[in-house]
């Protein structure tokens, strides 16, 4: 099993069975809705199932998700992020966004390998542009990163040493 595969499974059980069984339906579905050719995965699939294509000779990414409330306000913040510079969503359905693709679509530390200086910049300047959104930012209700860390107090399948130096990282 993959780690797609084995992280759905291992969150949503049976359901989540049934979802990666459904993906290749969930893929003609929306290839034939949004004229998609040329759907090829990503290498490193977690939690989602995306992959990038064509939307007749435009780059795009379409991703599929399980937790629908959870793409429901990436879309969101995707839509919000669109205005400061943000990839545009281009189409959207409770389990699946449609965008198109950024290109060349690398990491700072790939494309600035030996200059850090310049990628903490392109960093910072992004962050600017992020701290310029509208005030319906707080409309979207996401998620506070206290709410996720909290998830650090479960017990969970890792080392206890790892979890325990996750937890006093939180805390600090």
């Amino acid at each position: 099993m993959n780690s797609l595969e084995t992280n759905i499974v291992n969150i949503y059980g049976e359901a989540g069975k049934q979802w990666i069984q459904q993906i290749p339906s969930l893929l003609q579905k929306y290839a034939e809705l949004w004229h998609l050719t040329n759907l090829i995965p990503m290498s490193n699939l977690s939690y989602n199932y995306v992959c990038g294509g064509l939307q007749g000779t435009m780059p795009i990414i379409l991703k599929l998700a399980i937790d629908h409330e959870g793409l429901r306000r990436e879309i969101a913040v995707l839509r919000l992020f669109h205005t400061v510079g943000g990839v545009e969503v281009l189409g959207s359905t409770p389990d699946a966004v449609l965008m198109k693709r950024a290109l060349p679509g690398g990491n700072l530390k790939r494309f600035f390998p030996h200059n850090d200086k310049e990628a903490v910049q392109i960093f910072c300047d992004v962050v600017k542009r992020l701290h310029q959104l509208p005030k319906s930012w707080s409309s979207i209700n996401l998620p506070h990163m206290r709410d996720w860390l909290s998830l650090l107090d479960q017990s969970w399948p890792v080392p206890e040493s790892a979890l325990q130096l996750a937890r006093n990282l939180r805390d600090e």
